[in-house]
């Protein structure tokens, strides 16, 4: 029997080990954005467009209103980067162009 906690003792510290090294490979499974729109050249065409409309000027809404519409945004607390920040921003920044009230 002590042979066989010795053994699980043993498998138990080689796990971390390879914990790492199977996540590592899986790191390497990951597309580059460009081998992504490379393969998938209809993906390319859209985001082309998007971004196309994205720098445009901003165009008002035709349609009558009859209520505010709401916009709510959920995003991390714990992040890094200002990713956030900076597309909250952009948003804010767009709905003045349209001489829309953000609150």
């Amino acid at each position: 029997m002590k042979w066989l906690n010795r053994l699980t003792v043993g498998f138990a510290c080689l796990l971390p080990f390879g914990v790492v090294a199977e996540s590592s490979l899986q790191l390497r499974d990951y597309w580059d954005y460009q081998d992504y729109l490379n393969f998938y050249p209809e993906q390319a065409k859209l985001t082309a467009e998007m971004a196309t409309r994205v720098y445009a000027e901003p165009k008002p809404i035709s349609a009558e209103q009859d209520k505010p519409i709401q916009i709510d945004v959920v995003y991390p607390g714990a992040q890094l980067s200002d990713y956030w920040w900076r597309n909250l921003k952009a948003l804010e920044l767009r709905l003045q162009e349209l001489g829309s009230i953000m609150s």
